[in-house]
């Protein structure tokens, strides 16, 4: 028997890890321009960082780019457009700790799109 927490999640289009318990995982939402998306960071700070260019969107990096997508933070500008993020990676390449000399450590896609970094890059 379905415990009652488990049918309201399901309901409510929770999304399961292996052992049936509701993660907090936002659902893939396919109206995100994810491509257009890549293509603004190859070009605005990968390129100006001489790294390689990230080729694929995993659903684990559309769940990453749905949560900044949907974010929405009181005297912030909403970063549902592609002109958004082209400004946030721009931004990012001129950000000097995610280009660290010393150590040679640059962030990197990954990084760049955790929605928990990406707090710290826009200082909210």
């Amino acid at each position: 028997m379905l415990s009652w927490l488990l049918i309201t999640s399901l309901k409510s289009g929770a999304v399961l890890a292996k052992n049936n318990v509701p993660t907090d995982q936002p659902k893939i939402d396919n109206s995100i321009p994810y491509d257009e998306i890549l293509r603004a960071f190859n070009q605005n700070y990968a390129e100006s960082k001489s790294l390689p260019h990230t080729l694929e969107i995993t659903d684990k990096r559309k769940q990453a780019i749905a949560a900044i997508w949907n974010h929405n933070i009181a005297n912030k500008k909403p970063m549902n457009s592609i002109e958004r993020f082209g400004d946030y990676f721009e931004y990012c390449s001129d950000v000097e700790w995610l280009d660290n000399e010393k150590t040679g450590w640059l962030a990197d896609f990954n990084y760049l799109v955790d929605y928990d970094n990406f707090l710290k890059i826009i200082g909210a």
